[in-house]
């Protein structure tokens, strides 16, 4: 009769129903998956363990103070595609931001977050990273999720993400150009007007700080 009752709750899919009521054997001994399987309805922790199991995909490299590039090590992975990702990890603060942005969308974390867990060796999920509504005490009613926004990406950080992005898509670019000379010259025409936009932009806003500061003094 239990087994039936199990059956039947998993069938309905009660968000509230505890996972530790129906015993699922879990991925691997990740301490963080453990905190997931804990922490999580049934429904979320499948969830988690579906972007969980990617991590395997990927190769994570660190770029910068605290960027990491993620790289597929295979030509694609599922629901991201081919290209590769960059996370920022702020350990000291428990702040992880990528540029995927599958926590603001989905409420949980993506592989690429988590790849750089395991790879740096953070065994706990920052609580702000744990959204209440996913837990099985959660009440609908209840105001807040329990997610703060992290605070947003210095400049510095910013720029690296830009710059790996940009290297990433001219490296295509030039791979599908090389074919011929034509193509080729496509590419520089527009380099070079490129560049002189970004010249007169950079101009514009070097004057208008200059002004600014003048503004300030007087």
């Amino acid at each position: 009769m239990k087994k039936i009752q199990n059956h039947i709750l998993a069938k309905e899919g009660c968000n509230d129903y505890r996972t530790e009521h129906l015993e699922i054997e879990l991925w691997s001994n990740f301490p963080i998956e453990k905190q997931a399987y804990k922490t999580y309805t049934r429904d979320l922790y499948h969830k988690f363990r579906e972007e969980f199991e990617l991590i395997g995909r990927y190769n994570a490299f660190q770029v910068g103070a605290d960027i990491f590039e993620l790289r597929p090590n295979k030509e694609f992975v599922a629901k991201y595609g081919s290209r590769n990702y960059l996370v920022q990890a702020r350990v000291e603060e428990g702040s992880y931001l990528c540029e995927c942005c599958k926590m603001d969308k989905d409420g949980i974390l993506c592989c690429h977050i988590l790849k750089v867990f395991t790879h740096i060796g953070v065994d706990v999920i920052p609580e702000r990273y744990l959204l209440r509504r996913w837990t099985p005490t959660a009440v609908p009613s209840a105001p807040g999720t329990g997610y703060e926004q992290p605070d947003e990406m210095p400049p510095q950080s910013k720029k690296q993400i830009r710059e790996r992005n940009m290297i990433y898509d001219f490296r295509k670019l030039a791979k599908f150009a090389s074919g011929s000379d034509p193509a080729q010259a496509i590419v520089y025409k527009h380099m070079h007007t490129a560049r002189t936009e970004i010249g007169h932009l950079n101009k514009s806003k070097k004057k208008k700080k200059t002004n600014c500061c003048h503004g300030a003094i007087r």
